[in-house]
């Protein structure tokens, strides 16, 4: 570019130099020669692609296992299909169910130049050519584009050394949150863990109303897709803003296993997925990756028909991914505040409180010489204030002026108070690790007498949690149920019958305190049985059921909650064949024992739209725990629906897998 700008302003000078007209005779006698040496270069290059071709044919290239990992082929009922249906990820028209085609396509691709609107096929899929150069022994110097030096520049610059698997805990408020996440980090030589680069895949939603998400989720109407982002943004996202403790798991990745997965994550760039809820998620896709890395693994073959990201940490142990125990824990914000509140006395409360809010009382007395409060008591009260301050501005309770006002005012008394003589008081305990709670899916037997006749039972739920299961490395007090399947048997009449399928049952019980006021929510549909009104049997109606209220937390009671509750039936029991009413509902959820939960509850709803009856349940549900995939569960529970009277008892085996 230089040379032509410097021969254009020569030519512009005036007249035309002895130095451009020798040009122009080397130029006109050699230019004959030209289109034929070209032609030459172009045959001897076409030649030694049909070489290529050929060698790849005849070492069946195609049928390789780490082929097969890197366009993600599996065999179906009706043959070989890549789980990828993003069109960009393939050179070949039928390259998503032609493997060989496929290897075709990329090798004649990465002999093709590139041109300005079009990436060369070595840059864009670095792995499939890092792969084919090492197999079929490429000499890379009679291709257009040897290397992609720009991708070989980062790899050098940064030098991936270790990675670790990253598990947000559930967020039960945020619908793409519910289940927790999984994610994958790249440290590199002599970076911090915090400067390490973060690699996600996640569904693109806008959704906000997480009973809708669950749906698009499960039939596959979003998009996924990957992002690389600086590992300390992820941090500040779920750590500071969704309040989400994250636990770190170390893989033993070798730095050429790294290496391999950082070759492939650069082909996922731009691609996406269909995101399905409970198959092709955050954890089922980082297996693409993790194959790639290490392809004998076969992650992807070796699972249940869902992966849920919690049992993804346990699959990844099982396969030799992780070393016994090798894991670390970040507390949230709200944890670390929640500690602190446990550490402050009432006084101390207050005291935090002001401060944080910017107010100015009688309470900011006890922080000078002589106050109600100790020295550890007053350091205690300002760490609080600093967090708490914190914890608003991520919430956007107060804007960023007021913030750092009060913020840094904050910190002024902190550093008053001089240091702690106690780390103890600061230091959260780590809490029991996610994946050694139980397992998400759980299979009960059992059996019991509704109504004076007796049953057994079979339910089958393949994911996730329940409020009165065993809460060791959940989220307490909180409910999440897909597709829960209840098939009961009538042993006098000899019938099996689908008793209830409950497709969404999810519960929050978050008690409120002086500093946070969450809401407690619940929300249920699917399939029950609704009193045909006779007393002469049931029949299966359509229940949507969506609930808010607020719940409070006692050292002596548990958790207790009160909620208003709307109800909706649709089925041919009822009279118009639908009835709609509002109500309420109450309990208490206290753990007891060792590890084991009762409950407490009633609920009443007064149907005034299409049919108009009462319908009023009340009961006790116990667990007990046997370890951490198997409990026994006891539910006694009396009730009055469309005039009929029914008790029911019943008692399960539940086995966690």
């Amino acid at each position: 570019m230089n040379r032509f700008r410097k021969w254009r302003c020569r030519q512009d000078s005036g007249g035309i130099s002895i130095s451009f007209l020798r040009f122009l005779v080397v130029f006109l006698v050699l230019f004959p020669l030209a289109p034929a040496s070209h032609a030459k270069s172009g045959e001897k290059n076409a030649a030694y692609l049909e070489e290529v071709l050929a060698d790849a044919r005849e070492k069946r290239l195609h049928e390789e296992r780490y082929w097969q990992v890197l366009v993600h082929y599996r065999k179906g009922v009706f043959g070989v299909k890549s789980i990828v249906d993003d069109p960009r990820f393939f050179l070949a028209e039928k390259g998503r169910t032609d493997p060989e085609a496929e290897l075709e396509a990329t090798i004649r691709a990465f002999f093709e130049p590139a041109d300005s609107g079009k990436e060369s096929a070595v840059c864009r899929f670095v792995a499939r050519f890092a792969w084919i150069r090492d197999r079929l022994d490429l000499d890379v110097s009679r291709l257009p584009i040897p290397a992609c030096t720009e991708f070989e520049a980062f790899m050098e610059e940064n030098e991936p050394k270790s990675a670790s698997l990253a598990f947000p805990t559930s967020h039960i408020n945020s619908p793409a949150s519910m289940f927790g996440h999984t994610m994958l980090t790249i440290e590199t030589k002599d970076k911090t863990n915090l400067l390490a680069h973060s690699v996600s895949y996640a569904a693109e939603t806008d959704d906000s109303f997480g009973p809708l998400f669950a749906v698009k989720g499960l039939v596959g109407l979003y998009r996924g897709y990957f992002s690389v982002l600086p590992y300390y943004a992820k941090l500040q996202q779920y750590n500071d803003v969704d309040h989400r403790d994250i636990w770190e798991y170390r893989l033993n990745l070798s730095e050429e296993e790294i290496r391999r997965m950082m070759l492939h994550i650069r082909e996922w760039e731009t691609v996406g997925c269909r995101y399905y809820f409970f198959t092709r998620n955050c954890s089922y896709l980082l297996f693409l990756l993790l194959e790639a890395a290490r392809p004998e693994a076969d992650l992807t073959e070796k699972r249940h028909l869902w992966v849920i990201p919690l049992d993804s940490i346990r699959f990844l142990k099982d396969a030799g991914f992780m070393d016994k125990d090798n894991f670390s824990y970040r507390p949230s914000r709200t944890t670390k505040i929640a500690h602190l509140i446990s550490r402050t006395p009432g006084a101390g409360e207050d005291v935090a409180l002001t401060l944080a809010n910017g107010e100015s009382g009688e309470e900011l007395k006890s922080l000078h010489a002589g106050g109600d409060l100790s020295e550890e008591e007053k350091r205690l009260a300002c760490e609080l204030a600093a967090e708490y301050v914190q914890y608003l501005y991520t919430k956007g309770a107060i804007g960023r002026d007021v913030y750092r006002e009060r913020y840094l005012r904050v910190l002024g008394m902190r550093s008053r108070q001089g240091v702690s003589g106690d780390d103890d008081l600061y230091r959260i305990q780590t809490p029991v690790p996610p994946h050694k709670g139980h397992r998400s899916a759980r299979l009960a037997l059992g059996g019991g007498r509704s109504g004076g006749d007796a049953f057994f039972e079979l339910r089958l739920r393949p994911a996730y949690h329940h409020l009165m299961d065993d809460a060791t490395g959940y989220v307490d007090n909180s409910q999440i149920v897909f597709a829960d399947t209840a098939l009961r048997l009538d042993p006098d009449a000899g019938t099996l019958r689908l008793e209830s399928f409950d497709l969404i049952d999810i519960v929050s019980i978050s008690p409120r305190n002086r500093f946070f006021k969450p809401l407690s929510w619940t929300f249920s549909t699917g399939l029950v049985r609704m009193e045909d009104g006779d007393g002469e049997g049931r029949s299966l109606v359509y229940r949507f059921n969506p609930g808010s209220g607020v719940a409070y937390g006692s050292d002596v009671l548990g958790s207790w909650y009160a909620m208003l509750e709307t109800q909706g039936d649709f089925g041919n029991p009822l009279d118009r064949r639908y009835a709609a009413g509002v109500g309420a509902s109450t309990g208490v959820v206290r753990p007891f024992l060792n590890n084991s939960k009762m409950q407490v509850y009633a609920k009443n709803i007064y149907y005034g739209l299409g049919e108009e009856f009462n319908a009023f349940e009340a009961g006790v549900a116990l667990n007990i725990a046997q370890g951490p995939d198997s409990a026994l569960s006891l539910h006694v529970m009396r009730k009055r629906e469309r005039g009929v009277y029914r008790s029911e008892a019943a008692v399960f085996f539940n086995l966690f897998f």
